[in-house]
This record gives C-alpha cells, sequence and structure tokens, in this order.
C-alpha cells in the first residue's frame, strides 16, 4: 500500500499563489527508502537527499504533463490527473517520489507539494519503471521486478 503525505508548506504556497497545480511545471523525482521526509520543516528541493542515481534517469526527474485537475462531487475530493511517466531503459531502484514545482533548475527555488512512498523498493534493470496516474489522481507504480 502506497502511503501519501503534502508537504505542510504547499497549503500555504498554493493558499498565496506560489504552486498552480495544473498552471506550473511540476516535476517528479524518485528517492531510495534513506529519505526520510520531515513534512514540516523540507520546503524546497535542496532539502531532499537520497535522491536515486542509475542509468536512464536524470536527476531532478521528470515533468509532469497534460496535467488536469477534477472535482468529484460524491467524494467531495478534488484530484490531479497527468500522463505516466516513464523512465525508459533505465537501472534504478526507487522507494518513493517527490513531486515538486520547478523553478528553472535552483534546488532552492523548488517548492516541495507531495511525497508518495510506494511502500517496497520497486526496480528496473535495463527496462522501464513507470509512475502511472490513476484517473481518480491515485498513483501507481511498475516495474518488471
Amino acid at each position: 500500500m502506497m502511503r501519501s503525505d503534502f508537504y505542510h508548506t504547499f497549503f500555504y504556497d498554493n493558499l498565496v499563489g506560489n504552486v498552480r497545480l495544473v498552471e506550473d511545471d511540476l516535476y517528479v523525482m524518485l528517492v531510495t527508502d534513506e529519505y526520510k521526509p520531515d513534512f514540516d520543516e523540507h520546503k524546497r528541493r535542496k532539502d531532499v537527499t537520497y535522491e536515486v542515481k542509475g542509468e536512464g534517469y536524470e536527476a531532478g526527474g521528470k515533468l509532469l504533463v497534460n496535467k488536469t485537475a477534477n472535482y468529484d462531487s460524491i467524494e467531495g475530493a478534488g484530484f490531479l490527473d497527468a500522463d505516466d511517466v516513464v523512465w525508459e531503459n533505465s537501472d534504478i531502484t526507487a522507494h518513493a517520489a517527490v513531486i515538486y514545482k520547478r523553478r528553472g533548475g535552483n534546488k532552492a527555488a523548488d517548492e516541495l507539494i507531495l511525497y508518495v512512498d510506494f511502500g517496497k523498493a520497486f526496480v528496473s534493470m535495463n527496462g522501464p519503471l513507470a509512475v502511472r496516474w490513476d484517473d481518480d489522481g491515485e498513483f501507481a507504480v511498475s516495474a518488471p521486478n
């Protein structure tokens, strides 16, 4: 089971317009199990340690594209959807993902949004590792383990 939580500064950043989920460039980066998120103290990408390294993975992760926001009146909740993010022909091990707003590459400026713990290691060995978005905004991760 995947556990996720928002970084606490996201709520402020969203309210004052610093982070606009659909309009802004949001990225997903992968981290190892050594990264321990501190939802109160970690505010910027510079605070994230233990990003994965390996063939087919570029530091900083990948851009989320074709983002849409949806509202479910039955659930009473909003959802963010995006295209799946795939690292093709990669050789990496990931335990979690961090979603953040990228402001051109300066880690000290990039706002953190969401941490998603995969609940286990996903390993790709010269194959794809994918973070998949369901239509209801939920994550799924796959790799040929």
